[in-house]
C-alpha cells in the first residue's frame, strides 16, 4: 500500500509541474492532483503508523519509537522550506525569467516539485523496500 500511495504522490508533482505549461486546462489539473494527493497521503499515513509498529525492535516501547518516528517526520517539515528556498535562490541566479518585482521563476518551482516532491517519495519506495522484515 505504501509503494502504490507514494506513486499517487509522485503522479499529483508531476502534474503540479506540468499544468503551467497547459494553461487551458491547469486548474481542473490542479485539482485533480490535488485529490490524487489526499488519496495517496491518506493511504500512506494510514499504514504508515503501522508499519512503524510492526518494526518495533526488541525491548522498546511503542512511545519511545512512535515519539523518535514523531521527530524523524517533522525533521522533513523542517528540512524542505530551507531545501526549497535554496532551490529557488540557485534557480533565480540563474535564469533570467525571474520577474521583475523579485518572483522566482517556473524552473524554480519544478525542481521543488521534482526534487522535494517526486524524488523523496521514490526514495521512501526505495527504502520501505529495504525493511527486511516484521514481527
Amino acid at each position: 500500500m505504501i509503494y502504490i500511495s507514494c506513486m499517487f504522490m509522485v503522479c499529483t508533482f508531476l502534474l503540479y509541474v506540468l499544468a503551467p505549461l497547459v494553461p487551458n486546462v491547469a486548474w481542473p489539473v490542479v485539482v485533480a492532483a490535488a485529490v490524487l494527493y489526499g488519496i495517496g497521503s491518506g493511504a500512506y499515513l494510514s499504514v504508515d503508523y503501522a508499519l512503524a509498529l510492526d518494526c518495533l525492535p526488541e525491548g522498546k516501547t511503542s512511545a519511545e519509537a512512535l515519539g523518535l518516528w514523531g521527530v524523524v517526520g517533522f525533521f522533513g517539515s523542517t528540512l524542505g522550506p530551507v531545501i526549497g528556498g535554496y532551490l529557488l535562490a540557485l534557480t533565480k541566479s540563474f535564469g533570467d525569467e525571474a520577474g521583475s518585482d523579485g518572483s522566482y521563476p517556473f524552473a524554480g518551482y519544478a525542481c521543488i516539485m521534482l526534487f522535494l516532491g517526486c524524488f523523496m517519495n521514490l526514495l521512501v519506495i526505495v527504502m520501505t523496500h529495504k525493511i527486511q522484515g516484521v514481527r
